[in-house]
C-alpha cells in the first residue's frame, strides 16, 4: 500500500513516539485539516474528544465543542463529518469536513458515552439527565 501509512509504532519507551511510515510526499489541493495523533491516552474518545486534556469526556469538553460550532477551517473540533449518500452514517476521526457542527456534535456524544461506559458512570449520567428532563417537564405543565 505505497502512499499510506501501513503501521503506526511505537517505540516503547513510554514518549509516545510514533513512527509513521508511507505518508505521501506530494501536497493535496483544498484545506488542511487538524489532525492530532495522540498517543498519550488509553481510549479512542479520549483521544478524539477530550479537548481539555482532564482525562474524561464531559461537560466541559462538550462546552467548548458547543462554542466552537459554526466556525468553517481548521479546527480541533471537526472531529466528524456525515457520508454522502447516507446522512445517517458518521466518519468520526477519519474524514473532517472542514465545519463545526451537528455531525461533530453528534460524534461527541457517542464519544463521551463510550468514555462513560469505560470509567463506570454512564448509569449516573443517563439516570441525572433523565432526572433533569423530567423537573423541566414539570416545569412547563
Amino acid at each position: 500500500m505505497n502512499g499510506v501509512a501501513r503501521d503506526l509504532i511505537t517505540d516503547g519507551n513510554g514518549l509516545g513516539v510514533v513512527a509513521l511510515s508511507d505518508i505521501p510526499k506530494k501536497r493535496y489541493a483544498g484545506t488542511w485539516h487538524n489532525f492530532i495523533l495522540r498517543t498519550d491516552t488509553n481510549s479512542v474518545p479520549l483521544a478524539m474528544a477530550d479537548f481539555n486534556k482532564d482525562g474524561r469526556v464531559d461537560v466541559n469538553d462538550s462546552n467548548e465543542l458547543e462554542a466552537a460550532i459554526g466556525y468553517v477551517g481548521n479546527s480541533r473540533y471537526d472531529i466528524a463529518s456525515a457520508d454522502a449518500n447516507d446522512p445517517n452514517k458518521l466518519y468520526i476521526g477519519i474524514r473532517p469536513d472542514g465545519k463545526v457542527d451537528a455531525n461533530d456534535l453528534a460524534a461527541f456524544n457517542r464519544l463521551r458515552v463510550a468514555d462513560e461506559k469505560r470509567r463506570g458512570v454512564y448509569k449516573e449520567a443517563v439516570n441525572a439527565i433523565m432526572q433533569q428532563r423530567v423537573l423541566e417537564a414539570v416545569k412547563e405543565n
